[in-house]
């Protein structure tokens, strides 16, 4: 191509220059704030507990996100979310965070809970608490620390982690270089969960007609199904009380076996009561107490010689017999402590501690399950290899599999199947053919499958279904191997002691980054400016004849000759 044919294609494509001059520019200044892969995070959050229970609301009512995010050392909080680490968790002062105006508060929580130990674990438990009791209105959300939260939450601590501006231009160039975290929501306001269901099992291991109408002595097993944590969805409950459970359906089996055996019937028929809804003052319990005390077999209770409650029976410490009162001595109920501790030294376990507690009505809720039996004036009392009476550690997240001593439950089932079956055919040392007997073999195995089953999903009551895997696994069991079995749903009634549940329980978020919204209007002005000046150039200066002065030397001295163009002023 000759000198004169690129000089006109040079004249000619001054627009095409021009835009060679701006897209650069603009892809400069507006590439560092653009990054696909980093900018954007898909979370599932857990959402905190929301009920009412009692006439008055409890946990988060709060769902909506749609706001910017800040850690706990950032200069200001106020209506911004505030991410915590499970670590700052626990040394955060919670109510004066809370009254900083924060409009959200997201914790990030390790996916094995069971790796917080010790120290931290009691005070994971404690601060849990310690956020159900405070009255909140903003939404309240655990997170677990998966690789890309991980990721997300480096990426936050690096930006945003560091001290306030202490000078105007700090503030400045923050404003400008910093980046800008937000969280949305793909819901926004809660919803009442009305198909919930409360279930009670129960069923008898015995001979003989219908429960209303049997005059034979009642020995009552009772444990609840359900489990509670400060979010529904990472609610587990393998201590409490999924060890409870495991342990009656590993005793019933051994008593059906042992209730075959004998040519004679029992002296004492053994029911079994796995209540719905016991993480809410034991609803479920009192719910069938109260029906049972209306019904035309309110006799039944009369005939229950005591209710043996068991709930967290799986920690390796010594077990324990909470009581209400002491009982009266040669009672039932003295009768079969005895028998307990007994058959625990025997077994060269350490004796049962018997703990006195009061029922204390000035609390919102009972302490212990056979509380609701000591109310109704049914014997009872609760055995648990916990110590002290308050339910922290019986409503937590961090009550997993792992706390479990799967050789103490074992221990545990073995003291109240021996113990039961000396008292159903009041059998004695001398009954060592029967006491010692492969009937009452004590299958590990079974209790290893249990918690494995009913702890490898959420079982708060808002997740309990039919169709859950614990309810149909412990309905199955319970039909197969007790005489007669009563499956009742229970309802909730205004005035009463109402329970209404809220959800969502989970939410998806997205986690947005991108630069602050003075950088966006920093980049606005400069582009305006910047394409003001070329407007002005091309409008008012002969650009392709002030290049043509500036080129002409250059190529007259490599001796080609140029063709006259007229210089072209663009309007």
């Amino acid at each position: 191509m000759g000198a004169d044919s690129a000089w006109d294609l040079f004249t000619h494509s001054a627009h095409s220059v021009l835009w060679l001059l701006i897209v650069p520019l603009t892809i400069i200044l507006v590439g560092p704030a653009i990054r696909p892969a980093q900018a954007v995070h898909h979370f599932t959050f857990h959402r905190m507990q929301h009920y009412e229970f009692g006439g008055s609301v409890r946990g988060s009512p709060g769902v909506a996100l749609n706001c910017e995010v800040r850690t706990l050392f950032a200069a200001s909080v106020a209506r911004r979310c505030l991410v915590l680490s499970w670590k700052e968790f626990l040394s955060a002062d919670l109510t004066s965070i809370v009254n900083k105006g924060i409009v959200a508060l997201v914790i990030a929580v390790p996916q094995n809970l069971s790796s917080i130990l010790g120290e931290d674990r009691d005070l994971f438990i404690e601060t849990e608490q310690t956020l159900l009791g405070l009255e909140l209105q903003i939404p309240v959300y655990m997170v677990e620390v998966t690789p890309t939260v991980t990721e997300w939450l480096g990426s936050l601590s690096l930006h945003l982690g560091h001290s306030a501006p202490q000078t105007a231009t700090e503030e400045l160039l923050q404003q400008v270089t910093g980046d800008y975290y937000y969280l949305s929501s793909s819901l926004y306001a809660p919803k009442q969960i009305t198909d919930f269901k409360i279930t009670n099992f129960v069923g008898r291991l015995g001979q003989g007609p219908a429960i209303a109408s049997e005059s034979q002595p009642v020995i009552l097993l009772v444990a609840h199904l359900d489990a509670a944590g400060i979010a529904p969805s990472l609610s587990y409950g393998a201590n409490s009380d999924a060890s409870g459970v495991a342990v009656i359906l590993e005793t019933i089996r051994v008593l059906e076996k042992l209730f075959k055996s004998q040519k004679s019937p029992p002296k004492s028929d053994i029911m079994v009561l796995v209540s719905g809804a016991g993480k809410f003052n034991y609803f479920g319990t009192k719910k069938w107490l109260d029906e049972t005390a209306e019904g035309s077999d309110a006799a039944l209770l009369t005939r229950i010689q005591y209710a043996v409650c068991l709930d967290g029976v799986g920690k390796s410490d010594q077990l324990r017999a909470f009581v209400s009162r002491p009982p009266r001595e040669g009672s039932a109920s003295f009768r079969v402590l005895e028998a307990l501790n007994f058959t625990a030294t025997d077994m060269s376990s350490s004796p049962i501690a018997l703990v006195h507690k009061k029922i204390n009505l000035a609390e919102d809720e009972l302490a212990w399950e056979h509380e609701q039996f000591s109310l109704a004036k049914v014997p009872a009392f609760t055995l648990s290899t916990l110590v002290g009476n308050r339910p922290s550690e019986r409503k937590s997240i961090l009550d997993s599999s792992s706390g479990v001593d799967i050789d103490k439950l074992t221990e545990v089932t073995h003291i109240l199947a021996k113990t039961l079956a000396a008292e159903m055919y009041g059998l004695n040392d001398s009954d060592t053919n029967v006491l010692h007997s492969s009937f009452l073999a004590v299958s590990r195995e079974n209790l290893v499958s249990w918690m494995d089953l009913l702890t490898q999903q959420p079982r708060s009551l808002q997740t309990l279904v039919p169709e859950h895997p614990a309810v149909s696994a412990v309905k199955d069991y319970l039909t197969r191997h007790l005489s007669e079995l009563n499956i009742k749903q229970l309802t909730t009634d205004k005035g009463d002691s109402d329970l209404v549940l809220y959800g969502p329980l989970e939410v998806s978020v997205t986690a947005s980054r991108t630069k602050q919204p003075f950088f966006d209007l920093l980049v606005t002005t400069i582009i305006g400016i910047y394409g003001g000046i070329l407007f002005l150039l091309i409008q008012y200066v002969d650009v392709i004849g002030l290049m043509r002065k500036l080129l002409t030397p250059l190529v007259v001295g490599s001796g080609v000759k140029l063709r006259t163009v007229k210089s072209l002023k663009y309007q």
